[in-house]
């Protein structure tokens, strides 16, 4: 099946119409990011899965991500089966790219909340979405350029786990802001106080629990207490 998209791929027309893989306001994009919304809030609620009411919490987390996966697929295929998978090869795919990156990062923060249950499912799945990703989409209809609706606080998690490991990113929620300043302090840096608005190194930051990865500073609007508790920065 790759082979075969990739050898479309190679002599598709630049010039060719077809769908998008999914636009904005596609039913199936809509039903996989609040599947991934609604698993990403309910992970916030526990730090691990031990004990029935958190055992509990991670199978209905477990749901939410094979309901996710399963309209991905159905995406996926409704794009084969229109021909646009192998329409266009110089436009990114706009939409299942934030969907699969989101998809990856919420498997994984339920097994490394102890869900072992997860695991072999996950590796099948992700073998999939590498498949997918080798696919090319075109642009939503009537615009090549169109960007999709990110999850800035996924995104961040995604980059802070790379970084800093799970342990430290799963302790802070509610993403205020972003602020670029490389090298201003050691990385995997995590504030306990929270802190007023300020103006920082010319920037105004948000009032807020600072994480610093050595690249950016993220202010967050809770913090995880050593008892699991979370606590806000109002």
């Amino acid at each position: 099946m790759l082979s075969l998209s990739l050898l479309l791929l190679q002599n598709a027309d630049p010039g060719e119409t077809c769908l998008p893989c999914g636009g904005e306001n596609h039913p199936g994009v809509a039903t996989i990011r609040q599947n991934l919304q609604e698993a990403f809030s309910l992970s916030m609620t526990i730090a691990d899965c031990d004990g029935a009411d958190n055992f509990q919490t991670c199978r209905s987390i477990e749901g939410l991500l094979e309901d996710a996966f399963t309209s991905l697929d159905d995406l996926v295929g409704e794009g084969e089966a229109g021909g646009s998978i192998n329409c266009v090869t110089f436009y990114p795919r706009p939409y299942l790219s934030p969907l699969f990156s989101s998809f990856e990062a919420m498997a994984a923060v339920l097994v490394e909340r102890g869900y072992s249950e997860f695991s072999g499912k996950q590796a099948r799945m992700e073998q999939d979405i590498l498949l997918w990703r080798g696919y090319s989409c075109c642009a939503a209809e009537g615009d090549g350029r169109a960007r999709p609706t990110r999850n800035r606080e996924m995104d961040a998690r995604v980059t802070l786990e790379e970084k800093c490991g799970s342990n430290f990113e799963k302790n802070r929620s509610g993403l205020r802001q972003v602020v670029r300043m490389p090298g201003d302090r050691e990385g995997c840096f995590q504030s306990r106080a929270c802190r007023d608005a300020t103006q920082y190194e010319g920037q105004f930051m948000d009032a807020g629990f600072w994480t610093y990865d050595g690249e950016y500073w993220y202010i967050w609007e809770k913090r995880r207490t050593p008892r699991g508790d979370w606590t806000e920065c109002n």
